[in-house]
């Protein structure tokens, strides 16, 4: 059956779920069985009709988030008004559910399921879903298995716990290593009566001993930084899945940012001819007519070509339109969010500059001193390097370093053989230098800076939104399938 999906859509948005007439409408009995307000019943309601839609355009199986299950759920018991109205006429099509068994395998599916859903959703309605009622695949309750509040709070406890108890190891070792390394030269002298006298490294230790000091202060100060720094970058796993599903242009984002994620938007499309490269110019212009389905940034890199075609002009207009990629991302617990980046930075930044402001007073006094004090600025100057790589803005998590690892060696063969329709996950995982042995070298040389301006492949504002096809999680409430494009 072919149904026009601005029709569809029309009809679902007009149909009234709630009886008036009824003293218990279904947006009152939704909330209170739910425990919600009524404001978020209703943008449940409104996700549900947005699910129902997809479920009969989508082109595949669908499957619900936790909440808007609740919403199918109640429906399906007003029979007169869903298998009756709703379907026949509103959808023009009967949904059924699909339950599931449990098993591994069945989660798998169910997984994969709701992962197309919300990458059809942003796709249908050109938006991400909001993430409060359509949480991203790995924190979705798998179906079959509800998880109370308290069992939530429990494992939550038990997994902060245990990763309290490793940082507590970490930081123990590097205390431990600390102290057995300043004790021979605290310890400078011991008295005939058994009494240590403690220096002041500052003050009473010279020339090769100060330098000693500083640099084991510094060796150890740099390993508990970079330890800090590693932990900081939260979260480090995923308790409640193993993979989780990307497409290219997040797994681009993921690798290196939103310069990376454009890129393999436009490298798909060249390759496809919906762009065509202009390689003196480093510009592009329209060419083949891009489909209507296609992912938003595609949409969004087309757009911008018809409003200026050159490279620069094209970045300046598409990047920031990768913020949604971004912040899905950060919602799968592959980026660090902005707080923890802040925390990330600073602190292992600050604890290497506290070393520094020890050295700098030491050459302070030396000078006051006339002694010589050219090796421990050095040390200094190393020092410093040090605390600016220390203070660079993290990207990833340790789990999006995991994730994008596993990626990578999944697909390491398309580095060295790149198949025409996997070029934009190909720039996505090893970027745009990847393309110089390809048939399109040149655009590699349009991604290339002149030699006179700066550029580079970086992540801009420290994460990366895409759209994807790689991984899993758990679907909301079974999978929908059924009517003509119901799947």
């Amino acid at each position: 059956m072919n149904i026009e999906p601005a029709e569809l859509y029309d009809r679902i948005q007009k149909f009234a779920l709630d009886d008036v007439d009824t003293e218990l409408p279904f947006s009152k009995r939704l909330a209170r069985e739910n425990g919600w307000t009524a404001q978020y019943t209703q943008r449940v309601i409104a996700e549900y009709k947005k699910f129902v839609f997809l479920a009969v355009v989508a082109g595949h199986p669908v499957s619900p988030s936790k909440d808007v299950d609740e919403a199918w759920h109640l429906h399906l018991l007003y029979t007169r008004s869903y298998g009756g109205y709703f379907c026949p006429e509103i959808l023009q099509v009967f949904l059924h559910q699909e339950p599931t068994t449990g098993s591994g395998s069945e989660r798998d599916k169910f997984d994969s399921w709701y992962s197309q859903t919300l990458y059809s959703y942003q796709t249908w309605f050109g938006q991400a879903p909001p993430s409060n009622i359509w949480p991203p695949v790995p924190r979705q309750i798998h179906p079959g298995r509800q998880v109370g509040n308290r069992d939530q709070l429990w494992n939550w406890l038990l997994t902060r716990h245990r990763a309290n108890r490793r940082a507590i190891a970490v930081l123990s070792f590097l205390f431990t290593l600390a102290i057995t390394s300043f004790t021979p030269s605290l310890a400078s002298s011991v008295g005939t009566n058994g009494a240590t006298n403690i220096s002041n490294p500052l003050f009473d230790f010279a020339g090769v001993e100060f330098l000693d000091f500083y640099f084991r202060l510094l060796s150890v100060v740099t390993l508990f930084a970079c330890g800090l720094r590693w932990y900081l970058c939260q979260p480090g796993h995923q308790t409640s899945v193993q993979v989780v599903h990307l497409d290219p242009y997040e797994v681009a984002y993921l690798a290196g940012g939103k310069r990376r994620a454009v890129e393999a938007a436009i490298a798909h499309l060249v390759e496809r001819k919906h762009l065509r490269l202009l390689t003196t110019e480093r510009a592009f212009r329209r060419g083949l007519p891009l489909p209507k389905n296609s992912h938003f940034l595609e949409q969004a890199v087309v757009r911008a070509v018809s409003r200026g075609g050159s490279i620069e002009n094209v970045r300046s207009l598409v990047e920031p339109l990768t913020k949604t990629i971004y912040t899905n991302l950060q919602e799968l617990g592959l980026l660090v969010k902005q707080s923890q980046a802040a925390r990330t930075q600073w602190l292992p930044t600050l604890s290497v500059a506290a070393v520094l402001v020890l050295g700098v007073s030491k050459i302070v006094v030396g000078i006051a001193q006339d002694k010589p004090v050219g090796f421990l600025v050095i040390l200094c100057l190393l020092t410093t390097v040090i605390a600016g790589l220390l203070s660079i803005k993290p990207h990833r998590s340790r789990y999006g370093d995991s994730v994008l690892e596993q990626l990578q060696r999944q697909h390491a063969k398309l580095q060295y053989n790149s198949p025409a329709t996997q070029l934009a996950l190909v720039v996505a995982l090893f970027g745009n230098t990847v393309l110089a042995d390809t048939v399109l070298a040149d655009l590699d040389q349009v991604f290339m800076p002149p030699a006179s301006v700066g550029g580079g492949d970086g992540g801009g504002d420290g994460g990366g939104d895409g759209g994807g096809g790689c991984g899993g999680g758990d679907g909301g409430g079974g999978g929908c399938g059924g009517g003509d494009g119901g799947g």
